[in-house]
């Protein structure tokens, strides 16, 4: 679940279960002295996020043509983060988005346009942070696993990592396996991490673990994150691939916390 702050209407942290994107609203550090006093909290600020919120999930229902720029200039004027517009609103949106395509309230015309919506919605928010000039060495490298064509992922995970400031790659939908040795190999990243959608797909991951294994500057860690880790992926432990729940486990590896779910192993990838 999404776990929200109440106040600010900041996006906080992710909690178990992992697969649920409904919002919990609870208080962030910042805000916990305005709790007792709420007459310090600016009420009309909040509405107006309020109001945006459920005026975005109405054009993306609705079927009314967006005006992407003039979505995200109105999330700048309420001072919305892009983390927050990303993760509190896009990621949840998408989940009702696939829930009522599952109960068959939703066509798939409709399902694709609100798919581009979001994925428009990425761009903009990715293009002003892209630097300008030499670009950063990557910390982290992250990619599709063969045969998962899924994208949205990724670009929100290039935009949760900027917003801590940690140089990101993202390759999609993926490469072949002699590419992705080349590429790390020129790149040197911390991490190489694969978006896997269901556990099929491992293969591929499994032989890029077994390659860089025995190469001198290999990625320190090897993980896998996505819809199948969500539900129980439990991948072959003596590769040392690691399982990450959600995206605070990748920046906990970078900053050397220990915040690997039950299926992490200490090996090297």
């Amino acid at each position: 679940m999404i776990k929200w702050c109440a106040y600010c209407q900041q996006f906080i942290t992710e909690i178990e279960p992992f697969d649920d994107y409904r919002v919990s609203d609870g208080v962030c550090r910042s805000c916990l002295p305005k709790v007792a006093t709420l007459g310090q909290v600016d009420i009309d600020t909040l509405a107006g996020i309020i109001d945006f919120y459920r005026s975005l999930e109405y054009i993306a229902l609705s079927g009314e043509q967006p005006d992407i720029d003039a979505i995200l200039a109105e999330s700048r004027r309420l001072g919305i983060r892009p983390l927050d517009l990303m993760v509190g609103v896009l990621q949840p949106l998408l989940a009702k988005v696939g829930d009522m395509w599952s109960a068959g309230e939703l066509s798939v015309a409709s399902e694709h346009r609100i798919t581009t919506l979001v994925a428009d919605l990425l761009i903009g928010l990715r293009e002003p942070r892209k630097p300008r000039g030499r670009q950063a060495k990557p910390r982290v490298i992250l990619m599709n696993a063969e045969n998962n064509y899924h994208t949205l992922g990724l670009t929100m995970a290039e935009v949760y990592f900027a917003s801590y400031g940690i140089p990101a790659l993202t390759v999609v939908p993926g490469l072949p396996t002699a590419e992705i040795l080349d590429l790390v190999a020129r790149a040197r990243p911390e991490i190489l991490g694969f978006s896997v959608a269901l556990s099929t797909q491992m293969a591929q991951v499994r032989e890029v673990a077994a390659r860089l294994r025995p190469l001198p500057g290999r990625p320190k860690h090897l993980v896998v994150g996505g819809p199948a880790v969500r539900l129980g992926l439990n991948p072959d432990m003596t590769l040392g691939i690691r399982v990450c729940k959600n995206l605070a486990e990748v920046v906990g590896l970078l900053e050397g916390s220990s915040l690997l779910g039950p299926y992490a192993t200490d090996a090297g990838a």
